[in-house]
């Protein structure tokens, strides 16, 4: 395979620039300029994709005599041509060729003949894609999606963020997964038909927004549960789990905040959607833990949450709830049993003092009597 330049940023002329075809017949030179007298050409597909190239080139030169039909016939056969190009590249994985050639075709489609450059755009930001180049692929991407949007094809154009936010979670990048996974859901919103990816895009991003400390995670990810219990509601199949992340909302909020007030309030309000929620386990184990909460019993909690792991094996999202709510009250109690023993040590001290002024007192009295009964015995013997 020939150098593919990976570091090499294309710069895409804006849409109504007139500069265009000098744009395209520039970055297709350094496609032609790989293969020379020197350089052994790979094969005859390659060999076959640099001819295709060079007639695109010859007739983007300007000519006399070109009426609108055939101006119009000239820039369709650059765009096949360029299309063609871009396939043979493809097939031989020259992926950073292949994005140019489609790109060419794309804009070739958009400025000169008006029609959609959705496909080609689609296929050139595969091939980048493949290579990884950042800032060409983020272009190509941000295009594609543009024409999806236009055509309507919301649900397509968050199949995209979606697809992208997988890569980049498992390129351990994950505030920009989770950015990606927002974007998924958004578009998802206005598809208006998928509710069920929506639906399992936001159970992601709650872990991910959660285990990585997100810092939108306080603001969205409580109304995050809430909003899928309320899509499990809407659907007979799926309204029994309602309730599970109804729960797991109040636990959120209580993990974020040590508000029990607030946390009442939301199961009042889940209550009113779902009257099922208030005879289940984990609203019973929303009340235990409050309580245990607002009385400081702590042995009380951790056997509280004992005993509902034993009903239910808990997800990991679950256990990271629980598991550090018990750590938040332990470290409370910590710091109020020290607070209570400094309290004591200070009394201690005052004590201490006020016995030792009293000592003092009555060692100055008896000097004080010692002194009068002196004088009294003094005046006795002088009489």
């Amino acid at each position: 395979m020939k150098n593919e330049n990976k570091n090499e940023q294309i710069n895409t002329p804006s849409l109504n620039s007139n500069k265009t075809m000098e744009y395209i017949n520039t970055i297709t030179k350094s496609i032609i300029n790989q293969t020379d007298p020197e350089q052994e050409i790979e094969s005859k597909q390659e060999e076959e994709a640099i001819k295709l190239i060079k007639k695109a080139r010859s007739l983007s030169k300007p000519k006399c005599c070109f009426c609108c039909f055939s101006q119009e016939k000239k820039y369709q056969e650059m765009s096949e041509l360029y299309f063609k190009a871009g396939e043979i590249y493809k097939s031989a994985h020259q992926w950073r060729n292949a994005g140019i050639c489609y790109e060419n075709s794309s804009l070739i489609k958009q400025q000169k003949l008006k029609q959609s450059p959705l496909t080609c755009y689609e296929k050139a930001y595969y091939c980048f894609d493949k290579i990884d180049i950042g800032d060409d692929a983020k272009r190509i991407f941000d295009k594609m999606n543009f024409y999806l949007e236009q055509e309507g094809k919301y649900f397509q154009v968050g199949k995209n963020y979606e697809n992208l936010a997988i890569k980049r979670e498992n390129k351990e990048k994950y505030d920009i997964a989770i950015e990606h996974y927002l974007q998924a859901v958004k578009y998802y919103e206005k598809d208006g038909k998928h509710s069920n990816l929506k639906t399992k895009i936001l159970i992601k991003l709650t872990e991910l927004m959660i285990f990585h400390n997100h810092p939108q995670a306080e603001l969205k990810v409580p109304s995050m549960l809430e909003n899928i219990g309320n899509n499990y509601l809407k659907n007979i199949m799926t309204k029994y789990q309602a309730k599970e992340y109804f729960g797991k909302a109040v636990l959120t909020r209580l993990y974020f905040k040590d508000d029990t007030k607030e946390a009442k309030e939301h199961m009042n309000k889940y209550v009113k959607k779902d009257k099922t929620f208030e005879e289940s386990n984990i609203y019973i184990l929303c009340l235990d833990i409050i309580s245990c909460i607002e009385s400081g019993e702590n042995d009380k909690l951790i056997i509280a949450i004992n005993k509902y792991k034993e009903i239910y094996e808990l997800d990991d999202y679950m256990k990271f709830i629980l598991d550090n709510i018990i750590d938040r009250e332990n470290q409370k109690k910590k710091i109020k049993e020290k607070e209570n023993e400094e309290n004591k040590e200070d009394k201690g001290d005052d004590n201490e003092n006020n016995n030792n002024n009293n000592n003092d007192i009555i060692g100055d009295n008896d000097i004080i009597n010692e002194e009068n009964n002196n004088n009294i015995n003094s005046s006795e013997k002088d009489k």
